[in-house]
């Protein structure tokens, strides 16, 4: 795999899905050349609201050094 500049919009497009059993496969290509695919059981349930603008973000506690 190449490096590539972290500065690069990486967006991707879904090529195809498939179904076996009770899992969803979904295929994607990179606009920088990779291919990814995603697993999803058929339980799962996903809020794309809840994902794309969390209300909150956690932060973990610093460490001072001490």
């Amino acid at each position: 795999m190449e490096p590539h500049d972290q500065t690069t919009r990486r967006e991707a497009t879904l090529t195809h899905t498939t179904v076996e059993d009770d899992v969803t496969r979904a295929h994607y290509r990179w606009n920088t050349g990779e291919i990814s695919q995603i697993s999803v059981p058929s339980n799962f349930f996903f809020r794309l609201s809840g994902a794309v603008e969390a209300s909150h973000y956690t932060q973990s506690p610093v460490a001072t050094g001490e």
